[in-house]
């Protein structure tokens, strides 16, 4: 009996591995052929988006079956797909052992099937059936995946050309249907109804592609090729269709990839996190769906803190039921609504009446295998998670963040509590959550609850130097040298700056920097405004005169000797001078040379030594140049040099 029992006991672990399903995490799975009359392998690889390239794995499983159409099944996490040219049905799991389901009812194995997915509900496997003779798609068939009977429905393709399309995907933002045509080289839309429209009017060349999938960030990517085996892997912009190339990887035919891009996720966070006591707030659930298609069947439960009551529901479709809601601490919401993006429920409680820090989280039920079955909220103003959200019901003497505050000369300060309570009570005689004060002094709130007045106060104070900015002397550089402000000051941080120049002709490298930087060809005043931690403000101004650049050299003697060394006569000097005009005579005043538009530190621009097609003669020459200034004035210069050889 023991025998058995472990015999029974190793086949029961047997079976639970081969049934391993494939997570639903960034790995792309890819079948391919390596050469004809070989049997299709598994193999995975991610993207790696910052650096636009694939991360391919060397690992891979021989699937000992032709198979192609593949598609990732939330469901279950197992991939599905068929043999392209006989029609079988097949389920794969996470080690490569492949399940034979038959050929489905009503599929016509006549055609070719290279082109499939799995809806994002995971019931479906879409196929795009092809004719053996002209290569055309002709029908696209829903087969049912949740047996026992695999049953195929169709729709007849419609086409204003004759489409090929290599390989489909369902975009997880907007739920369409994807499709490389590798007829025309370009990215389609395929409807539930069987319409193929093209998404751009440009193409991609040559390129075929065998295998599309998204990664988990909405990114389409495509394993393909310009011309013979498919071996590169392209990202394609869903908004123009083209494909740009990344990254290479092995050679394969008849390839075919699929993915898990679906998320789902669920936040909830108080917009009000302090409170005091017996006041509201509003605490909003935040459905984020990405996971192709839309929810209807979800459920909400929350249990709030005690002492939480919950006053009313908003944000919900006229289909959803409220099971426990308003006038309870426990929130039930049956046939909850989340289309594709971002959907919002904000559910408005009632705190209880003793301070402290009441955390609570949500759960969300029933999702598919791959989305996790039910989630856990989590908390977005806390970094990792699934975190719960915390609520703090504070005292009275933390209704003001500040306990003291100083005033400008002559100017105004905001006093304001961000705590919500029924009513509001300043000494000054204000009523608001917020005042403008002009004078120092003691301020004192009272916030008016259902459970009492809680009061908090802060003083005002004068400021008693006043701030400055000190920019230093007035300075003078070489026109399109670069300098940067420096400064003294005794402004509270963080202090904010904003620099202006007296002229539109320069710009600053940026404008709310504490050191910009400013590369002037022409005079100019610049100035600054400051405005402190406590609000005070203050300006400085600084002049920068501007000398033109005449900085550059040329060679007393060269040796056009073709050494390398010192081979041509030329100007060097600070870049972005120019030399409109070069002429050299040679001691009779004949003309050897002559050369316009040239540029600094370009042997180019210069002279070589020779005269037309003869060497010039050694001695000395006379040249004659006009440089263009930064600030486009002309300097002439003229001087003798020599030549040697």
């Amino acid at each position: 009996m023991k025998n058995a029992y472990a015999v029974v006991l190793f086949l029961s672990c047997w079976v639970n591995l081969l049934s391993q399903p494939f997570p639903c995490d960034r790995t792309m799975y890819m079948v391919l052929t390596p050469a004809v009359g070989q049997a299709a392998e598994l193999k995975r690889l991610n993207v790696d988006v910052a650096n636009s390239q694939g991360l391919f794995s060397n690992t891979s499983n021989p699937l000992n079956i032709q198979i192609n159409a593949l598609g990732y099944c939330v469901a279950d996490g197992y991939l599905y797909g068929v043999d392209p040219l006989v029609g079988t049905l097949y389920k794969i799991g996470a080690n490569g052992q492949a399940s034979n389901l038959g050929i489905p009812q009503g599929l016509n194995t006549e055609y070719e099937y290279y082109a499939g997915d799995v809806t994002p509900n995971g019931r479906t496997l879409l196929l795009l059936g092809r004719s053996r003779d002209d290569k055309i798609d002709r029908v696209l068939y829903s087969i049912n995946l949740e047996g026992p009977t695999y049953f195929a429905g169709y729709l007849s393709i419609v086409c204003d050309w004759g489409s090929s399309i290599g390989d489909i995907a369902i975009d997880p933002q907007f739920g369409v249907i994807r499709g490389f045509d590798n007829a025309t080289h370009r990215l389609v839309n395929i409807s539930s109804g069987g319409n193929v429209t093209s998404t751009a009017l440009e193409g991609n060349g040559q390129i075929s592609m065998g295998s599309l999938f998204f990664d988990l960030d909405g990114n389409l990517f495509g394993y393909g090729s310009g011309s013979g085996p498919e071996s590169s892997l392209y990202k394609i912009d869903i908004n123009n269709g083209r494909a740009e190339f990344w990254d290479a990887w092995i050679n394969g035919r008849f390839t075919d990839g699929c993915s898990c891009p679906y998320r789902f996720q669920f936040l909830k966070e108080a917009l009000d996190s302090l409170v005091l006591p017996c006041t509201e707030t509003t605490l909003r659930y935040t459905l984020l769906n990405s996971a192709g298609t839309a929810f209807s069947q979800i459920e909400l439960r929350d249990t709030l803190p005690p002492g939480f009551e919950i006053i009313s529901v908003s944000g919900l479709s006229s289909l959803s039921i409220v099971e426990s809601g308003p006038g309870s601490s426990i929130l039930h919401i049956r046939k909850v609504e989340a289309i594709l993006g971002e959907n919002t429920i904000d559910v408005r409680v009632r705190v209880g009446p003793i301070p402290g820090i009441y955390a609570s989280q949500a759960r969300i039920s029933p999702l598919s295998y791959a989305l996790g079955g039910s989630l856990q909220s989590d908390n977005p103003r806390v970094a990792g998670g699934p975190e719960p959200t915390p609520i703090q019901i504070i005292e009275g003497p933390m209704l003001l963040s500040d306990s003291l505050l100083f005033l400008c000369n002559g100017l105004e300060r905001v006093l304001a509590t961000t705590v919500g309570a029924e009513s509001y009570q300043w000494s000054s005689g204000q009523s608001s959550p917020a005042i403008t004060v002009q004078t120092p002094g003691w301020y004192v709130l009272s916030a008016n609850t259902p459970c009492g007045v809680f009061v908090d106060s802060i003083e005002i104070k004068n400021i008693d130097i006043p701030v400055f900015i000190d920019l230093g002397p007035d300075t003078v550089i070489i026109g399109g040298d670069p300098y940067f402000f420096n400064y003294q000051t005794n402004g509270l941080e963080p202090i904010t700056f904003n620099w202006i120049t007296s002229t539109d002709s320069v710009s600053l490298s940026c404008q709310q920097c504490p050191h910009p930087e400013v590369r002037p060809l022409v005079p100019a005043t610049y100035t600054v405004q400051i405005s402190d931690a406590n609000g005070c403000q203050t300006t400085d101004a600084q002049s920068i005169q501007v000398l033109p650049n005449v900085r550059f050299f040329y060679p007393n003697a060269f040796s056009p000797n073709n050494d390398g060394i010192n081979d041509h006569f030329f100007f060097q000097g600070k870049a972005g001078v120019g030399i409109r005009s070069m002429v050299i005579y040679d001691r009779w005043g004949s003309q050897v040379f002559s050369g316009k538009n040239g540029v600094f530190n370009d042997p180019l621009s210069g002279w070589d030594g020779m005269i037309g097609q003869k060497t010039a003669a050694t001695g000395t020459y006379l040249f004659v140049a006009e440089i263009q200034r930064l600030d486009n004035s002309i300097l002439l210069v003229s001087d003798a040099f020599q030549l040697i050889r």
